[in-house]
C-alpha cells in the first residue's frame, strides 16, 4: 500500500520515488460528475525544512507544509512571498516534556505533576508561538491516557 496505493478518491495514484515526489492523475470513474478540476498533481517531497521552505519562497511550488513551520518562520514566508496566504493552523503537533515515567524518580505520578505544574504556560506559549498557541491538557498517569484523575485537575501545555 505504501509504494502502490489504490482508491476511489478524486484521483488515482501513478507514480511515487521516494524522498523525491508523488504523482496522481484525475480519476475518471470518480463518483462526482466533472470534478476534480485538475488533470494530474505532482507533490515534491523536500525532507529538509529549510531547503523546502527556500524552494517555496522561490516559487518551485504553490504550497507547502505547515510541518516545520514555526511562527517566527511564518513572518518570513510573509516578508519573502508576500502574495502568499500564510495562516497559524493546528497540526497535532504539541511541544511537550516527556520523561520516563517508569524510571525513578519519574515512576512517582506526584513528582511528574509537581513538574507539570512547575511550567509557565503562558509564557510557553508566549514565547514558542509568539501568543498563537493554545492550551491544552496533559495526562501524568503512566497508561498514557486521560484517566478520571487527570482529566479532573489536569495540568496544561501548549499546542500550535
Amino acid at each position: 500500500m505504501r509504494s502502490h496505493p489504490i482508491g476511489t478518491g478524486p484521483f488515482k495514484f501513478v507514480e511515487f520515488k521516494p524522498n523525491e515526489w508523488i504523482k496522481l492523475t484525475r480519476n475518471p470513474d470518480y463518483w462526482k460528475k466533472d470534478r476534480p478540476y485538475l488533470d494530474a498533481i505532482e507533490y515534491t517531497i523536500i525532507k529538509e525544512i529549510s531547503t523546502r521552505n527556500l524552494a517555496f519562497f522561490a516559487g518551485k511550488f504553490d504550497v507547502t507544509s505547515p510541518f516545520g513551520v514555526t511562527v517566527p518562520t511564518l513572518k518570513d514566508f510573509r516578508s519573502q512571498t508576500p502574495q502568499a496566504i500564510c495562516e497559524v493552523t493546528a497540526t497535532n503537533v504539541n511541544r511537550t516534556m516527556i520523561v520516563n515515567s517508569g524510571a525513578a524518580p519519574f515512576h512517582n505520578p506526584d513528582l511528574r505533576r509537581a513538574m507539570a505544574l512547575s511550567l509557565d504556560r503562558k509564557a510557553f506559549i508566549d514565547i514558542i508561538t509568539e501568543g498563537q498557541g493554545d492550551i491544552m491538557g496533559l495526562c501524568c498517569c503512566r497508561r498514557r491516557r486521560a484517566c478520571g484523575g487527570c482529566r479532573r485537575r489536569s495540568p496544561i501545555i501548549a499546542r500550535l
